[in-house]
Formats: structure tokens, C-alpha cells, sequence
């Protein structure tokens, strides 16, 4: 807990100065994302400390906190915040991006965690961890869309979906009850703008479906997936509830945290969440504290009566990541062989 708090108090403080806290995090963690500017960094560093075992040090990779204000000395560029650097170190070891070598150095150095390091920067996700929860919500509100279904009887209900990009092609990930039943359906952004779309994939028994977009749509900020669905850690919603007396479906936004993995009668695995949710939540995205997918909301569970009659409050059921990604990929496959 203490580490999450610290962790949202330091992006929080990063979130008012982006460039340079980027600039500091690509230079602690340019062995693992970017070897042509580590080669850059290890030159000028070596022509500044002259001792045999500082320059091996750097050579692989293990700096201490002043190297990046030095750095930028040498590139005659003063753009140099103290506490901007001291916050983007502390964050990327909060963050298990950076290894803290002081315990075995006996002075503060530190370390790119190349592996995880490299996965973080490859999924884009390097600014989220960064900037925290509002460069999040910030960053992916307009790839959370609103679906309108009109039923047969004109009756009109909300859904909600998200963006996934594979291969180049855009999809709209939801629940297939979302979509069914209707005469005609709506695909549109937080802005109002509508989008040209067709139905690639619907899975009842899973409740998944797939919109494919007819177009590009690589400026908006596409959804990654992770199957790191742990006990009580946080997330974030976002959809399209049903609001009483409001005049539109408006996109709302809520926290909650992972209560539990279960298996229902038909043996599909879910998870729950503690997040507000209503009808048009179905097919919201579930995502943590990096931005990224850990499911999409289905359903929520409840015995007929039990609020009213009992007081019970009903469990929201979480469709797992693993789950959503596997049924496109497999499509994908299937659609791309020969018929």
C-alpha cells in the first residue's frame, strides 16, 4: 500500500512536467530501450570520469543520481529540475523499472531492469507509469466508445467498447449481448463522432464480440492486454452506465479493486470488481494502474428480489483479458485461412 501511495504522489508531481521526466527516465533505462543512445551516453560519461572502474560501471549500465544532470552539462543543454530527476528515479524503482545497486555499491547507483524494462517501453506503456491516473484517463477516453442499440420495437439501449488494434486492424472489443437484437447500431466516440464499422465476431456463450472499423484509427491510443488479475489491486472503469435523470449516456468514470476469481455454472471463469457499474458499463473496459486491459465488464450478478427483499448488492462479473484476446486471435487465424 505504501508503495501505490508513493507511487501516486510521485507521478501526480510528474504529471506538470512530461518532457523532462521523460527525458530523465529514457536516460536511466536507455540500456534497455534504446542502445543507440546508451552507446551515446556511455561515450560522454567515459570522457568525463577517467578511473578504469567507474567507466566499466558504466558500461553496464549502472549510473548514480547526478549522471543525468552531468549528461546534459556535457550536451551544453541546462534544462535540469533537481527534484524532477530525484521523483522520475524514485517512481522508476517504485515502479521495479530500476534496481536500486546501493545495498551491494554502498552508494546510491542504479540499474535499468532491462527485461521488464523493454516490455514496459514496447507496450507504450512507459508514460502511464509515469503520469499516473489522470495521463491515463486523459489518454484513453476517446478509445472508450458508446454503442447504441435499436431494438425491432425502436426501443434504444447503451453499451460500451473499446479499441484493440492487431495487425494493423481496428476493433471495437464489447459484450455480445451489447449488440444483439437490434435493427440498427450506433458506434460513436466521446465527441459524438460515428464510426462505419462491421461485425467481425460474436460469441454468445462467451458474451464477447469484435467490431471491425472501416478505417484508420491509428491516432487514437489502442488497448493493451494483461492477465495480471491480482487480489485487491486497484482499477479504473470506464463506459457508458445508465445515469437516472440524465439527458444522454454520458462516459463515466470510477475506481474499485479486484475482489475475487470465480467460475460460474456454465465453467467461465471471471473476476469481480468493487467498481460502481450499471447496464451501459457492459463491455467497458477493466484496466489497472498502467492503463492496460485486464478484462471487460459482463454482468452483474444478482438473485431476483435480493436488493429490495434482502439488501444485497450485486457482484460485477469481469470477462478476463486472456479470454477476449484468444477469441480474436483465434478468429483472425480462422478468417485468414483458405476457405
Amino acid at each position: 500500500m505504501y508503495i501505490l501511495i508513493m507511487s501516486k504522489i510521485l507521478s501526480s508531481s510528474l504529471y506538470s512536467h512530461q518532457v523532462l521526466a521523460r527525458e530523465v527516465a529514457e536516460f536511466y533505462l536507455s540500456k534497455a530501450i534504446n542502445p543507440e543512445y546508451f552507446n551515446e551516453i556511455i561515450q560522454i560519461l567515459c570522457g568525463v570520469f577517467t578511473e578504469e572502474t567507474v567507466q566499466n560501471q558504466i558500461k553496464l549500465g549502472m549510473f548514480e543520481p547526478n549522471y543525468f544532470q552531468i549528461y546534459k552539462q556535457e550536451k551544453k543543454v541546462y534544462s535540469f529540475i533537481p527534484t524532477i530527476n530525484s521523483y522520475t528515479v524514485e517512481l522508476l524503482k517504485e515502479s521495479r523499472l530500476l534496481k536500486d545497486l546501493e545495498p551491494f555499491m554502498n552508494r546510491k547507483m542504479y540499474e535499468a531492469n532491462v527485461k521488464y524494462a523493454k516490455w514496459v517501453h514496447d507496450m507504450d506503456l512507459l508514460d502511464n507509469i509515469l503520469f499516473g491516473t489522470k495521463y491515463i484517463i486523459e489518454r484513453y477516453r476517446k478509445s472508450v466508445f458508446k454503442i447504441e442499440n435499436t431494438s425491432m420495437d425502436d426501443k434504444v439501449d447503451i453499451g460500451t467498447g473499446f479499441l484493440i488494434e492487431i495487425g494493423g486492424i481496428y476493433f471495437i472489443a464489447t459484450n455480445q449481448h451489447v449488440i444483439a437484437k437490434s435493427k440498427k447500431i450506433r458506434l460513436l466516440d466521446i465527441d459524438e463522432n460515428e464510426y462505419e464499422f462491421s461485425i467481425f465476431y460474436a460469441d454468445e456463450e462467451y458474451d464477447v464480440a469484435f467490431l471491425r472499423i472501416n478505417g484508420n484509427l491509428s491516432e487514437f491510443s489502442q488497448f493493451k492486454f494483461s492477465i495480471e488479475q491480482e487480489i485487491l489491486s486497484e482499477i479504473i472503469t470506464i463506459g457508458y452506465p445508465s445515469i437516472p435523470m440524465a439527458k444522454e449516456a454520458y462516459q463515466v468514470i470510477h475506481r474499485g479493486e479486484i475482489n475475487s476469481h470465480i467460475e460460474n455454472y456454465q465453467g467461465k471463469k471471471l473476476f469481480l470488481i468493487s467498481a460502481k457499474t450499471s447496464s451501459g458499463n457492459s463491455g467497458s473496459p477493466v484496466i489497472n494502474e498502467q492503463g492496460v486491459v485486464l478484462g471487460m465488464i459482463a454482468q452483474e450478478l444478482f438473485e431476483k428480489g435480493a436488493l429490495l427483499e434482502k439488501g444485497k448488492l450485486p457482484y460485477i462479473a469481469v470477462i478476463p483479458s486472456e479470454i477476449i484476446y484468444n477469441l480474436l486471435v483465434n478468429k483472425l487465424v480462422q478468417s485468414a485461412k483458405p476457405q
